[in-house]
């Protein structure tokens, strides 16, 4: 199921930074970022009129889960080896939903695991329920296209 979004985290909207260290460390290590309000805040900017996008040039992959919930604990490896394989390709970030319940909300997450795809230009593709490795592949590289 994909679905487009336009939410709002409550920050003003941030100009395309190049030097912004979430991002940097993102490229850096090519792993997941655990992500609290604030470094997520250092990815995505939201527009005054709600309009969110992924700072940077890169699509940013966040995976709303939760520690309580299940299919999140068995999706997560997934992730976490999806994002090793497109590493350079996008962002890619764990946020759970109790530590983090601005972005949920902001979101509309009302269930996990979820995975959310934010475009540049202020697309955003979700995806709610548990995936396999092939399918989470498949719905990324559909997402991407040619341009990620």
């Amino acid at each position: 199921m994909a679905l487009t979004v336009v939410a709002s985290c409550g920050n003003s909207a941030k100009s395309e930074e190049t030097d912004n260290p979430v991002i940097e460390e993102a490229e850096a290590t090519g792993s997941v970022i655990t992500a609290n309000q604030n470094r997520l805040d250092q990815l995505i900017s939201v527009s005054p009129s709600g309009e969110i996008k992924a700072i940077g040039n890169k699509p940013v992959v966040i995976d709303f889960n939760a520690t309580w919930c299940g299919p999140c604990r068995q999706f997560s490896p997934i992730f976490h080896e999806v994002a090793g394989e497109m590493a350079g390709r996008a962002i890619f970030v764990s946020v759970d939903v109790d530590l983090c319940p601005a972005a949920a909300a902001s979101f509309g997450i009302d269930a996990i695991p979820c995975v959310a795809v934010v475009f540049p230009n202020g697309v955003v593709d979700s995806h709610v329920g548990f995936m396999p490795k092939v399918e989470l592949t498949r719905v990324l590289n559909a997402s991407f296209g040619d341009k990620y």
